[in-house]
């Protein structure tokens, strides 16, 4: 009897869930199933983030990539495009702009960043909440202040960072990568 019972029961919550994912467009079923809520105490104990880099917030990678200008961003200003996480090729380089870019904790400037430059190094791409987003800009700043372009390097308030070792960095010289800026 018991096994009938959980057998009936099992039949209708998967009858109702495909009534109702039925109804739902693929991307909110996706979306449904990625949204979770934490606790801020859980993360990085028991809840770990993958980065842009597609590896775990926190631990150290192997990275590779270079300098350029890009003059589209909403700041224009110098990125650190990384092309190679782990020894392997991305699909598709992640880009990180200059002001969330720090080599031993201190934020790479201008004079620092060399257009060109391959860098090779250990990285730990870390991240947390300090911008407000466009849409509670006007709760903090009257209508007639713009927002500046700082307050967004990414598509919401989280922006990940990424901490260069500099005791592993290597840095070379690419004349092409230099002449298509």
């Amino acid at each position: 009897m018991y096994r009938y019972c959980v057998t009936i029961g099992l039949l209708f919550i998967i009858g109702s869930i495909v009534s109702v994912t039925g109804s739902k467009s693929t991307a909110q079923q996706q979306a449904d199933a990625i949204l979770r809520s934490v606790n801020a105490s859980d993360v990085g104990r028991t809840v770990k983030i993958i980065g842009l880099l597609g590896k775990p917030m926190t631990e150290p990678v192997a990275i590779k990539g270079h300098w350029i200008f890009d003059k589209g961003s909403k700041a224009s200003s110098y990125v650190f495009r990384v092309t190679m996480v782990a020894g392997k090729q991305l699909d598709e380089p992640v880009d990180f702009n200059q002001c969330v870019v720090s080599l031993d904790a201190v934020r790479v400037t201008d004079d620092v960043s060399a257009l060109g430059e391959t860098w090779t190094c250990v990285a730990i791409e870390l991240g947390q909440f300090r911008n407000i987003t466009e849409r509670n800009w006007r709760l903090f700043y009257d209508k007639d202040t713009k927002p500046g372009t700082w307050l967004r390097y990414g598509d919401g308030p989280f922006v990940s960072e990424l901490l260069l070792a500099k005791r592993s960095l290597e840095r070379e010289k690419d004349e092409k990568l230099h002449s298509d800026q």
